[in-house]
């Protein structure tokens, strides 16, 4: 009878772990922390449970609770090295870095290939001023990631600091090739003139021209970026990057001369995979979908790797009721690329509105899974709240990188900081996707605790509480967000719906007036549906 009462015990522990996991990546932090805590009381032998409610705690900003239970998690099981870099994380948050060092160091004993904990080390150890250090441990992680941009441009702010600027212009500029935005300022502050001046021949100097002209527009200066394509497209203008790169600068500030660079770029290389690529890009967003399908495809014949290509094709089918077909898409994209996040999200909205749920949470958990800070859910309402900002999935004019939070600020001095707003707001907006509007509203909460400018956060936290109907609190959201942009018209619509909802219709009719003056179709409807 004893034997078979522990049984009980211990399936229950079990019930309530798996309970504590999926609340754990829903974000419900609090609910999986009191799960693995009733688990806990039944198998207080369970290295794990302490170690998974440590990571909860973590998470929901308990970071001296999380410590005490990964201590408690490594007393039971000393070998596993996820609890030391919990804790290691923690101890950095709150200032301990020599201890969160030696927490990283017992990982890494125990699994050498862990790059994100050589990173950890990497940014620890340059706050500490030990740059050789610092060097040391980016060099692990691009040996284990050649693609890690942040690595790169983290390391060559280590050699900077060691007095190889040459090292680190290359560092940087690897970073910027990778699609690191925060490496472009460097870049363009620290090389650009030496490269001017070290080109002794034409073809240096257009290539100069390039590069910086690359740094220019990832940083924002989008005319100074197009005036150094034009001066390399004088040096050399019989090369194809250089068109097609002055038609992405023109592209990204909404120039509609793009298009003739992306095809001038195709008549001097009839292969460039990636200027077919952007050119339907350019041509979908002047809404000739079939065109643009005909440019993917002629991309994907020329570089059948180009696993972005087949993800925005998708996009597409989708647009044109193509279900099946964007399925294919996105699988092959996933088949290329089996850590490609934004396709298993892409296929995953796919199976949800072709009624096959289970196949779509999978393949949200599977987004989710590879990489927690990227989601990129569109948010959707219902009734007359309007939907949140259209986001189709697509692509930029160059790769993208997604910020893991754990990047070298020399501005700031802030070298260990791995609660970014983005990651939050990120996760919020699939939970949103999934219709947890509770984890969701935290999440962004969280978001606009990191950066109280954030109005995007402020926005979807609003729908969040428009779909629970908590009208009061959403009108709240959505009038800070008029705060920060008085410009933003979907905050005025979306105001304005909940006003209706309370039955202030004077106040809805203003906010939606508002918004139709900014350019929101949809309020004029309303005002005309609903106001009359």
């Amino acid at each position: 009878m004893e034997g078979a009462l522990r049984m009980i015990e211990s399936n229950n522990a079990e019930a309530f772990n798996d309970s504590a996991e999926e609340k754990l990546d829903k974000g419900d932090y609090q609910g999986a922390i009191d799960d693995y805590t009733k688990a806990i009381e039944i198998d207080r032998s369970d290295a794990i449970s302490y170690c998974n409610r440590g990571l909860a705690k973590s998470n929901s900003h308990d970071h001296q609770g999380a410590i005490e239970d990964c201590s408690k998690s490594i007393e039971i099981n000393p070998d596993d090295e996820i609890p030391y870099h919990i804790r290691g994380c923690s101890k950095a948050t709150l200032g301990d870095k020599k201890g969160a060092l030696i927490d990283f160091a017992k990982a890494i004993e125990i699994n050498p290939n862990k790059l994100e904990t050589y990173e950890n080390i990497g940014i620890i150890k340059f706050g500490l001023d030990d740059h050789i250090g610092a060097l040391a441990a980016f060099d692990k992680t691009i040996g284990i990631n050649p693609n890690d941009a942040v690595a790169y441009k983290n390391r060559g702010w280590s050699k900077k600091e060691l007095g190889d600027l040459t090292g680190a212009c290359e560092d940087w500029r690897k970073a910027v090739d990778l699609g690191s935005e925060g490496a472009a300022k460097s870049l363009t502050k620290h090389c650009i003139e030496v490269a001017l001046l070290n080109g002794n021949q034409s073809k240096d100097k257009a290539v100069a021209f390039i590069r910086s002209g690359i740094a220019k527009r990832i940083s924002g200066d989008i005319e100074g970026a197009i005036d150094d394509y034009s001066k390399a497209i004088e040096i050399d203008p019989d090369n194809a990057i250089i068109y097609y790169n002055q038609g992405v600068a023109l592209h990204q500030s909404s120039n509609t001369d793009a298009w003739d660079f992306y095809d001038i770029a195709i008549e001097t290389n009839p292969n460039f995979a990636l200027a077919y690529f952007n050119r339907g890009y350019a041509k979908d967003e002047l809404g000739d979908t079939k065109d643009a399908i005909d440019d993917y495809s002629k991309a994907i014949e020329i570089d059948p790797s180009l696993y972005n290509a087949y993800n925005i094709r998708g996009d597409c089918k989708v647009y044109l009721d193509d279900m099946q077909g964007a399925i294919d898409d996105y699988s092959k994209a996933i088949e290329i690329n089996p850590s490609y996040a934004i396709a298993y999200f892409n296929r995953a909205n796919v199976k949800k509105d072709l009624g096959d749920t289970e196949g779509a949470l999978d393949d949200h958990k599977k987004a989710i899974e590879i990489n927690p800070n990227f989601a990129s859910a569109t948010l959707l309402g219902n009734g007359s709240c309007h939907p949140g900002l259209a986001n189709k999935n697509r692509f930029d004019f160059a790769p993208l990188y997604y910020n893991r939070g754990l990047e070298i600020n020399p501005e700031s001095h802030s070298t260990f900081n791995p609660d970014f707003a983005c990651e939050y707001y990120n996760r919020g907006n699939t939970s949103y996707a999934l219709e947890n509007f509770i984890s969701a509203i935290n999440d962004f909460t969280i978001a606009i605790e990191i950066n109280p400018n954030h109005a995007v956060a402020y926005f979807n936290r609003g729908n969040c509480k428009y779909m629970l109907k908590d009208f009061e609190d959403a009108i709240s959201d959505f009038s800070k967000v008029i705060e920060i942009n008085p410009n933003f018209a979907l905050a005025f619509h979306n105001r304005g719906s909940s006003k209706k909802e309370l039955g202030d219709l004077k106040g809805a009719r203003e906010d939606w007036k508002k918004a139709a003056e900014l350019g929101d179709e949809d309020a004029a409807k309303y005002l005309k549906e609903d106001c009359e």
